[in-house]
C-alpha cells in the first residue's frame, strides 16, 4: 500500500497534472469552440510526438548507457557503483522524475514548436469543411459554434475513459502487477505507452471542448489575476471574423496590416552615446534618471530627444496629441525649473480632466527626485494661489482677464501647449496676449507644443509667441502588428441586432465581433458625430441581446465593463495590446489612424468610422501614397494675420483693461499688414471710428488723460496722452462674443463646448431645432441666451431621439455694401484650370459686409443633401434680420477666366470642389468657411438649360446648402468669406496653398473621373 501511495502521489499528480496544467492554461486563453476546434490535427500530433518521445527515450537511454560504460573503462578506478546507488537513490526518491519526466519533456517541448502549424492547419481546414463530421454546429442567429449532440455524448464518455486510463496506469506500475517505475537508466520502451494513452486522450477531450475536467484536476494552479486583463489580438483571426460581419451586414470597409521589428531600446542606446562626457549638468542628471528607469523609458527615443533639447534650452513642437506619452518631456524640464524656484504652466482644453491631469503631473515632477508635496500642483482658477505648476484650460482665456495671474505668469519658465491646435479656433489674439505676460521675470522660457500632424503649425505659434522651434516627429509606431479596418459610416445597418428594430451604429457590431472573440476590453472615442455615452446606455438595455450574441452573461455591467469610452482619444495611454472604435472627426482617415496606431507596443487593432466626405474615397484608392507621405492632405492651421481688424480688437481688449498711450497705438498699427495713413491722428474720434469697425454698440466713453513721461530722444519730460475705454455694454460686446462657447445641460449647469470655439461662432454651426453631441450625450437645440458677459445654447436631452448619425449644411447669404480692391495675390495666379485649359486669377478685397442665415438641411450622410430635411427661416428674403455685421472684413475673389464654350456651371462646379475639400484641410474651422456664388444668375442658367432632373436637384442643392449666396459676384467667380469678426488666418492660408489646393483638386477629379465616383450626384 505504501507504494500505491507514493505512485498516486507521484505520478498522478506529478505527471498527470502536468499535462492537465497545461491545457488548463490554454483554457484561461481560450474558451471558445471556435479557437478550439481548430485544433483538429492535435490529436494526430500526439500520437506522432509520443512515439516519437518514446524513441527518444530509448535513444537516450542507450547513450547514457554508452557514456557509463565508456567512463567506467577510461577511468576503472572510479567506484561507479557507489555513484550508481546515489543517482538511483535520488532518482527513487522523486518517483515523477523517474522514467516518465523525459518523456513528458520531450512531448511538451514538440508540441509547442508544432501547435501554431497545427492550429492554422486546422483553421484551414474548417474554411474548406465547414461541417467536418458535424463535430461543431454553428448558431446562424449569433454566429457561435456548440458542439454537437452527439459529439457531446462522446465527449462525456471521454471523462470516463481518462479516469479508468488513470487508474488502470497506477494498477500497471505496482510491484503486483510487474510494471514497477523505472528511472531512465532501466526504462523498458513498453512502460510508457500507457502515459502515451492517456496523453493523446487529453488531446481529444480538449479539442472536443471539454474544460470542466482540466478545471476539476487543477484549480490548485489558479492564480487570481491582478490588475486590467492583457489582451492577446490574434489579428489575422479578427480580420476573417471582421470580413464575415461586414459581408453580412452590407457594410463597406476596407483593411490595412503594416508589420516591422525595428528595436526601439536599440535606438535609444545609439542616441545617448552621443552625450557621452557632456559637461551639462542637467543632461547628466538626466542620463543617471533614465539608466534607473530604463524600463520604462527604453523605447521613448523621441521624448528622450525632446528632453535633451529642451535642457538645452530650445522650443519643441511635438506632433502627437496623446499627451501620457509625452510624461518625462514634461516631467523633467518641469522637475528642473522648480528646483531654480520658477514656475510651469500646462495649457489644455477643458474636457472635465484638468483634476485627473493635475494629479498626474504632481506624481510625476515628485518622482523624478522621490519627493512628496514639496511643491503646489493645481489647476489655476481666479482663487488660486502660490501655484508651483499651474493646469489652466484654453477657456480660462477668453472669459476672465488674466491681470490677476500676472504675478505667477511672469515667473513661469516652462509652458505645456497639450493640443495645440485646438487654443487656435478661439482666435490668435488671446494667444498672443497671453504669450506677451509669460517668462518677464525670468532669463529664458522654454516651449513644449504637442498637437496632431498640422501645416504651418510651427510657423503660426513662432509669430504668436515670438519664439522659434525645433521639430520633433510624431510618436513611432511601436506596435510590432497592426491592423486598421475603415467603415464607411453610410452604410451601416439600421437594425444590426435584428430583431431588434433600435439603432445601435456599425458600432455595435465591432463590439459585438469582439467581445464575442474575448477580448477583454474595447476603447470607443467619439466627439461630434454619436452620443457615446448615450449608445453604450442604449445599448446595455438590450443586455441580453449582447449576451446571446456574445457568449456573455447577460448582465448588463458586462456593456460596461468591456467598453471603455472617452470624448477625446488624447487620454489613451499606450499598453502592450489595443483594440480601439475611433470616430474620424477630422475628416481624414488616414491622420486618425496614423496617430492611433501609436497606442499600442505589441498589437493594435483600430477602427475608424468615416462619414461620406468628398476626399474619403480618394485618399482609400491612393493608400501607397497617404501612407508614405502624411503632409499631402493633412490639416492646415491658420497663417498669422496682423490685419487692421485683429490690430483694432487687440487695442480695444487693452483700452478696457488699462491707459494706453497714443505712441503705443501707433507702434501697434506699425506693423498693420493694410495701408495705414501716417499722418492719422490718436484722437477721441480716430479712435471711435476703430473702435466702431468691429464692435457694434455705440454706448461707451473715452477717457482721457495726460501724463508727463521722459523722452530719450528729446532728452526731455514732454506730455503724453492717455486714453482708455469705458463702457459696460462695450465690454458685454467683447467678452460675449470671444468667450468660450457653452451650454445649458439638463441640470442647469452651464458646461463648455468641446473643441474649442468662441461665442460669437455658435450660430455659424448651431441651429435651433438641430440635434448635437456634446460631452458624448445627445442633446436638441431649443435656443440661445445672451446673459452678462456670456451667450450660451440652451438644449433638452434627446437620448431616445437617436435613429442615426446626422449631419447638418447651413443655408448662408451675404450681401456686400462696399468694396475696395486691396491687392493683387502674388500677382495673377496662372494656374492650369482643373477642368479646362483656362487661368485663374485671385484678388483679395476689403469689404463691408452683412452675414444672413437663412436655415439649414439635416441630412443623414454628409453628403446626402437631395434626400435631406430642409428647414428654412426666412421664406422671403425681405423679411429677413441682420444676423451678423462685418466692416472692412477680408475677402478672396477667384476668377476663372473661361475661352470659348464650356461648361457653364464649370464655377459652382470649381466652388464646390473648394468647399468641400476645407472640411478635410480645416476641419476644425470649416463651418467658418464660406464659399459663395450667385445663386440668382445660376438658377437662371439651369432653368434654361434643359438637363435630366436628377443633375438639375443635384446643382440645386451644391447651390443652396454647398454654397452661399451672394448676388453681386460676376459670373464667373466665386468668393471665399471668412464668417468672423477676428481675422482667423483662414482666408490668408488658403492664399499661401491655393497652388496646392489646385494640385489636391486636380488630383481628385483625374481619380474621380477615371473611377465613377458619384459624390456630387447627392442621390437620394
Amino acid at each position: 500500500m505504501g507504494e500505491v501511495f507514493v505512485f498516486i502521489l507521484g505520478e498522478i499528480l506529478g505527471d498527470s497534472s502536468f499535462f492537465l496544467a497545461r491545457y488548463s492554461e490554454e483554457n484561461e486563453v481560450s474558451t471558445r469552440e471556435r479557437e478550439r476546434r481548430n485544433y483538429l490535427f492535435m490529436p494526430i500530433l500526439s500520437v506522432l510526438l509520443s512515439v516519437t518521445s518514446i524513441g527518444t527515450c530509448v535513444a537516450l537511454q542507450m547513450l547514457l548507457r554508452a557514456i557509463c560504460h565508456l567512463a567506467m573503462n577510461i577511468r576503472p578506478q572510479w567506484n561507479w557503483s557507489q555513484f550508481n546507488e546515489i543517482f538511483g537513490a535520488v532518482l527513487e526518491f522523486f518517483p515523477s522524475l523517474s522514467g516518465m519526466w523525459l518523456y513528458m519533456f520531450l512531448y511538451r517541448f514538440a508540441r509547442n514548436k508544432t501547435e501554431k502549424f497545427c492550429v492554422g492547419a486546422g483553421r484551414n481546414f474548417y474554411k474548406r469543411h465547414e461541417n467536418f463530421l458535424h463535430i461543431y454546429e454553428r448558431n446562424n442567429f449569433s454566429g457561435r459554434y456548440f458542439l454537437s449532440d452527439k459529439w457531446q455524448n462522446v465527449l462525456e464518455c471521454m471523462k470516463w475513459i481518462i479516469f479508468a486510463d488513470m487508474l488502470l496506469l497506477a494498477v500497471l506500475h505496482t510491484e503486483y502487477v510487474g510494471m514497477p517505475v523505472h528511472d531512465i537508466r532501466y526504462l523498458k520502451a513498453y512502460e510508457l505507452i500507457p502515459v502515451s494513452v492517456i496523453t493523446i486522450l487529453f488531446e481529444i477531450y480538449y479539442f472536443l471542448g471539454g474544460n470542466e475536467l482540466l478545471g476539476e484536476w487543477t484549480w490548485y494552479l489558479k492564480r487570481k489575476k491582478k490588475g486590467e486583463p492583457e489582451m492577446d489580438l490574434d489579428l489575422p483571426y479578427l480580420k476573417i471574423c471582421f470580413n464575415n460581419t461586414a459581408q453580412q451586414d452590407g457594410v463597406r470597409f476596407t483593411m490595412e496590416t503594416r508589420q516591422h521589428d525595428i528595436r526601439m531600446d536599440e535606438e535609444v542606446s545609439r542616441y545617448l552615446e552621443r552625450y557621452e562626457g557632456t559637461e551639462n549638468p542637467g543632461l547628466r542628471y538626466l542620463f543617471t534618471y533614465l539608466q534607473s528607469r530604463d524600463a520604462e523609458y527604453s523605447c521613448q527615443i523621441p521624448c528622450v530627444e525632446t528632453v535633451v533639447k529642451l535642457l538645452e534650452g530650445k522650443n519643441i513642437f511635438f506632433a502627437t496629441p496623446f499627451y501620457y506619452d509625452l510624461d518625462i518631456c514634461i516631467f523633467f524640464p518641469a522637475y528642473m525649473s522648480l528646483i531654480r524656484n520658477e514656475k510651469v504652466l500646462i495649457l489644455m482644453e477643458d474636457t472635465g480632466n484638468l483634476l485627473e491631469v493635475a494629479q498626474w503631473v504632481k506624481a510625476g515632477v515628485e518622482g523624478v527626485q522621490d519627493l512628496t508635496d514639496l511643491w503646489k500642483v493645481d489647476v489655476i482658477t481666479n482663487t488660486t494661489d502660490d501655484a508651483d505648476v499651474g493646469i489652466m484650460a484654453f477657456q480660462d482665456l477668453y472669459k476672465n482677464h488674466l491681470e490677476w495671474q500676472n504675478p505667477f505668469f511672469h515667473k513661469v519658465s516652462f509652458v505645456v501647449i497639450l493640443e495645440a491646435s485646438g487654443i487656435l479656433t478661439g482666435g490668435q489674439e488671446a494667444v498672443a496676449s497671453l504669450a506677451g505676460r509669460i517668462g518677464r521675470g525670468v532669463p529664458k522660457c522654454r516651449w513644449l507644443l504637442c498637437s496632431r500632424n498640422a501645416e504651418s503649425m510651427i510657423d503660426l505659434f513662432s509669430h504668436l509667441l515670438n519664439q522659434e522651434f525645433t521639430y520633433v516627429s510624431a510618436t513611432p509606431l511601436y506596435a510590432g502588428e497592426s491592423v486598421t479596418a475603415y467603415w464607411n459610416a453610410e452604410s451601416e445597418p439600421q437594425k444590426p441586432w435584428e430583431p431588434v428594430e433600435r439603432y445601435l451604429g456599425t458600432e455595435s457590431r465591432i463590439i459585438e465581433v469582439a467581445a464575442r472573440e474575448k477580448i477583454p476590453q474595447i476603447s470607443w472615442y467619439g466627439e461630434d458625430w454619436i452620443p457615446i455615452y448615450d449608445m453604450r446606455w442604449v445599448m446595455g438595455q438590450y443586455y441580453e441581446q449582447y449576451g446571446e450574441r456574445t457568449g456573455e452573461k447577460p448582465f448588463q455591467n458586462k456593456v460596461d465593463d468591456h467598453i471603455l469610452i472617452g470624448i477625446s482619444g488624447n487620454a489613451n495611454r499606450r499598453r502592450k495590446n489595443q483594440f480601439l472604435i475611433v470616430e474620424d472627426d477630422c475628416f481624414n482617415l488616414y491622420e486618425a489612424a496614423r496617430q492611433y496606431a501609436t497606442r499600442a507596443e505589441d498589437k493594435i487593432f483600430v477602427n475608424i468610422i468615416s462619414p461620406r466626405y468628398m476626399m474619403r474615397d480618394f485618399m482609400k484608392e491612393n493608400p501607397d501614397t497617404m501612407r508614405a507621405d502624411a503632409k499631402w492632405i493633412t490639416q492646415f492651421v491658420p497663417e498669422h494675420v496682423d490685419s487692421k481688424r485683429n490690430i483694432i480688437l487687440r487695442l480695444t481688449r487693452k483700452l478696457l483693461e488699462r491707459p494706453v498711450s497714443g505712441r503705443e497705438i501707433r507702434y501697434m498699427f506699425a506693423g498693420d499688414e493694410d495701408i495705414w495713413d501716417e499722418t492719422f491722428g490718436i484722437t477721441d474720434q480716430s479712435i471711435h471710428s476703430l473702435v466702431n469697425t468691429v464692435m457694434e454698440t455705440r454706448n461707451y466713453n473715452i477717457v482721457i488723460s495726460c501724463r508727463y513721461e521722459f523722452v530719450e530722444n528729446n532728452d526731455r519730460t514732454e506730455p503724453e496722452l492717455y486714453y482708455q475705454l469705458a463702457g459696460e455694454e462695450l465690454q458685454k460686446e467683447l467678452d460675449g462674443y470671444f468667450c468660450q462657447a457653452s451650454y445649458i445641460d439638463e441640470t442647469g449647469n452651464k458646461k463648455h463646448i468641446s473643441r474649442m470655439m468662441l461665442a460669437g461662432h455658435l450660430d455659424q454651426k448651431y441651429q435651433t431645432g438641430q440635434f448635437a453631441v456634446f460631452d458624448g450625450k445627445y442633446y436638441e437645440i431649443i435656443g440661445k441666451t445672451v446673459s452678462g458677459y456670456e451667450q450660451s445654447l440652451l438644449v433638452k436631452r434627446a437620448s431616445e431621439q437617436i435613429t442615426g448619425r446626422r449631419y447638418y449644411r447651413q443655408n448662408r447669404g451675404y450681401v456686400i455694401e462696399s468694396k475696395a480692391v486691396r491687392s493683387h495675390l502674388m500677382g495673377d495666379i496662372m494656374a492650369r484650370d482643373i477642368f479646362l485649359e483656362n487661368n485663374i486669377e485671385v484678388k483679395r478685397y476689403c469689404a463691408d459686409i452683412k452675414a444672413y442665415t437663412y436655415g439649414y438641411v439635416e441630412m443623414d450622410s454628409w453628403n446626402d443633401i437631395c434626400g435631406g430635411r430642409k428647414v428654412f427661416w426666412k421664406e422671403d428674403e425681405k423679411e429677413r434680420s441682420r444676423d451678423r455685421e462685418y466692416k472692412c472684413k477680408q475677402v478672396l475673389e477667384v476668377k476663372v477666366h473661361i475661352n470659348g464654350p464650356s461648361d457653364k456651371f464649370l464655377v459652382v462646379r470649381m466652388a464646390a470642389l473648394f468647399a468641400e475639400l476645407f472640411c478635410t484641410l480645416y476641419p476644425q474651422y470649416y463651418h467658418l468657411l464660406s464659399v459663395a456664388v450667385s445663386r440668382a444668375k445660376y438658377q437662371d442658367i439651369l432653368a434654361e438649360a434643359g438637363m435630366e432632373a436628377d443633375e438639375e436637384e443635384s446643382l440645386g442643392a451644391i447651390l443652396y446648402y454647398v454654397l452661399a449666396n451672394m448676388k453681386e459676384i460676376p459670373i464667373d467667380c466665386f468668393y471665399i468669406l471668412e464668417d468672423s469678426r477676428e481675422d482667423m488666418g483662414l482666408l490668408r492660408s488658403v492664399e499661401r496653398n491655393f497652388g496646392r489646393i489646385l494640385r489636391i483638386l486636380e488630383s481628385y477629379i483625374s481619380w474621380s473621373s477615371q473611377s465613377g465616383d458619384d459624390y456630387f450626384k447627392f442621390r437620394r
